[in-house]
């Protein structure tokens, strides 16, 4: 290990006048740092130096660690992509096991998600990495711009996720899942509490009797239509997604106790298709 980082051992003891080599040193040993369990001293020694500029209030000294902390990161992610993808195949009785990106970073003492979160950062275009690092950005911030990148450096496409469907999308393409039919449903949900609340405070046999013959007429076949398309409505909310059978039944109990299956039958109008039986 080299005298610049062995220089860091002081910071354990918290002694302000023995902390690290200037930024600049400690920046291009970590550039010609090719040692992967090297890579994570200078970072394990920057997340020490880190803790003691924060107890003792050092802004300044705080930052610094935290950009050497980062490039550390980041060499060891370049380190870990410079071993090839392992690949599946039968494995060589009595051969020696294969060198993989997984068993490299482990063998150097860092955990899955430290290896990630180092590859991730790696994959960051230089020019967008070091001004993330100079401006103080945290690890995560990096390694979330670098999950936008691949192995070879070509963008996947910045993506969000969708509050509406829950799915990811490229941000610079425009991402419309609004389904079919979206404002008549939006209508849908504010008329039938309406409706609901107009049904509950009108007296059924009340209103039979205030009817005339033809009224009567008019009202039973609009009646009818309507208990027809909401018993289609509720058969497709049973669907994936939709209601379930048991949440349904009560619904349509309540529908077909209107008598609304025979009178469909009676005043069914020309060419609709009549229910056989209830749900």
């Amino acid at each position: 290990m080299n005298t610049a980082l062995e220089r860091y051992e002081h910071v354990q003891g918290y002694e302000r006048a023995t902390l690290p080599v200037r930024y600049e040193e400690a920046r291009k040993h970590l550039a010609e740092c090719e040692r992967l369990d090297e890579c994570k001293a200078w970072k394990d020694k920057a997340e020490a130096l880190r803790s003691y500029a924060r107890q003792a209030h050092d802004d300044q000294l705080y930052r610094m660690a935290l950009k050497i902390q980062n490039r550390a990161r980041v060499r060891m992610g370049e380190l870990i992509r410079q071993v090839e993808k392992g690949r599946t195949g039968p494995k060589v009785k009595g051969g020696q096991p294969s060198l993989t990106r997984g068993s490299t970073a482990r063998d150097a003492g860092l955990s899955v998600d430290e290896a990630k979160e180092a590859k991730a950062m790696s994959r960051v275009p230089e020019t967008v990495r070091e001004e993330m690092i100079e401006r103080g950005a945290t690890a995560t911030e990096i390694a979330g711009e670098g999950r936008n990148y691949d192995d070879v450096g070509r963008s996947r496409g910045r993506r969000g996720k969708c509050s509406r469907c829950k799915g990811l999308f490229p941000l610079d393409v425009e991402h419309d899942c609004t389904p079919p039919g979206y404002k008549l449903a939006t209508k849908l949900l504010g008329d039938l509490p309406r409706l609901e609340v107009f049904l509950h405070g009108a007296d059924p046999k009340e209103l039979s009797r205030a009817l005339s013959p033809s009224e009567v007429l008019t009202a039973t076949r609009a009646a009818t239509s309507i208990a027809a398309w909401l018993h289609s409505f509720l058969r497709e909310t049973k669907k994936p997604n939709g209601l379930t059978r048991a949440e349904t039944t009560p619904l349509m109990t309540t529908i077909w106790s209107m008598n609304g299956f025979r009178m469909w039958r009676i005043v069914a109008p020309a060419g609709a298709t009549i229910p056989t039986q209830p749900v």
